[in-house]
């Protein structure tokens, strides 16, 4: 008889295996042949050629005897094998870098790869006087955490029929710290004025957050809710809902803006007066205004006009300084009263000279001397409406105008070459 695994000095052992620990075998089976298998001096029913042996509980002294078929049959003893079969280890582990969140409880049972295997799992805490070590109560496999930080669990497995008890191992939980979320919400988010302002803060911190604002002083109106009360002064106030944190729970802050515009109270202005105007339009903005008040005037001629003059008049009838602004505009600083705007628009007489203004008294009397070729002025831009004429200039112009005659005598001044 043979074994597998093989037998030394008649001694064979093996620890449990559920596919079969120790298989016992007649060496050379014949056919038809019978085989009675003992074990400690018991037979055993049913056997073939081999025997197949898995528990702890088919440990003992196994033999077998053969008999042959037919008129000379033999009987064969065989040699005796003790066999030992043990209970099998389990292979249980810690898992590593394992993360949880202070504030619910935890599963120890995730900590560890449990051999399935193993019998009934017991988990203890492990003391740690470590600072930094955090703090818990285990009920069973449901771990109550008091304290964030690392927490070092230890798990033992209980034998089974065919297994061994599972060496203590040990894990370790690092507890992280909770991270609050914080929501600030102002309304209204901006005012004229000043006046109050609704905060409303929404936290899941272990800790009432009342919200600040530098130079504010803010109340608290409800669960959650408060009111600050914000002066008429232009200014932009940030207020900040903020949680130091604890020995569980990490820092957390919002902010929110309120924008406050100051209101100025005017008082009630005088009006600009504006009578229509021919060949053109003037306007005024603001037509209603207070003391000190700029006031823009706006002049536009109509084609072929343009603007020949501009009074702006106190009630007093007294002549105010204006500004001009170009492109037709002009402005005014407003008195006390009401005021008049005075224009003329005048038709437009273009003359090519930079000394000739348009709405001069002169300026059609130049452009019909020029059209009618009978002065050209003193350059291609300047006339010279200002400059004095000699006699010989005068009488020049007035041959000219006169078409430029053929002379019927010599003139008789000797100061007048020929």
């Amino acid at each position: 008889m043979t074994s597998d695994p093989a037998a030394e000095n008649g001694e064979v052992s093996a620890a449990y295996n559920p596919n079969g620990s120790v298989t016992l075998s007649v060496k050379k089976p014949g056919a038809n042949w019978l085989y009675t298998w003992m074990k400690d001096g018991e037979q055993i029913l049913g056997a073939g050629n081999s025997l197949t042996l898995y528990t702890q509980s088919d440990s003992g002294n196994y033999s077998v005897q053969v008999t042959t078929k037919g008129n000379n049959a033999l009987v064969w003893t065989s040699n005796a094998i003790n066999v030992t079969i043990t209970k099998a280890t389990v292979a249980n582990t810690a898992k590593e870098n394992v993360h949880h969140t202070f504030g619910t409880t935890y599963d120890v049972s995730n900590l560890f790869n449990i051999d399935p295997n193993a019998g009934g799992a017991t988990y203890t805490l492990v003391e740690n006087t470590d600072e930094d070590a955090g703090t818990a109560t285990l009920e069973g496999n449901i771990l109550t955490i008091t304290k964030a930080g690392t927490i070092e669990v230890s798990l033992t497995t209980a034998e089974t029929d065919n297994y061994n008890a599972g060496s203590a191992v040990t894990a370790t939980l690092i507890v992280d710290k909770a991270a609050p979320t914080i929501d600030i919400t102002a309304e209204p988010a901006s005012l004229v004025g000043g006046g109050t302002v609704k905060l409303t803060v929404t936290t899941d911190a272990p800790a009432e957050v009342v919200p600040t604002c530098e130079g504010v002083t803010v109340t608290k109106t409800g669960d959650g809710t408060f009111s600050a009360l914000l002066p008429n002064e232009t200014r932009t106030y940030i207020f900040k809902a903020a949680y130091a944190g604890d020995a569980n729970h990490e820092s957390a802050e919002d902010t929110c803006t309120v924008s406050v515009t100051r209101y100025v109270h005017s008082a009630p202005g005088s009006s600009v007066s504006v009578p229509a105007t021919a060949n053109g339009s003037v306007t005024v903005s603001p037509s209603t205004a207070s003391k000190g008040t700029t006031v823009t005037v706006t002049t536009k001629p109509n084609e072929g006009y343009e603007l020949g003059s501009l009074e702006v008049l106190d009630k007093n009838g007294n002549a105010l300084a204006l500004k001009d602004l170009g492109n037709g505009k002009y402005s005014f600083v407003m008195p006390d009263g009401k005021v008049s705007v005075e224009a003329e628009f005048v038709k437009t007489v273009a003359t090519g000279f930079a000394d000739v203004p348009a709405n001069a008294y002169f300026a059609d009397a130049v452009k019909w001397a020029v059209d009618k070729g009978v002065t050209n002025g003193l350059s291609a831009n300047l006339f010279g409406p200002y400059e004095s004429c000699t006699r010989a200039q005068i009488v020049t112009f007035l041959w000219r105008a006169a078409g430029s005659p053929e002379p019927k005598a010599m003139s008789s001044f000797t100061d007048v070459p020929v």
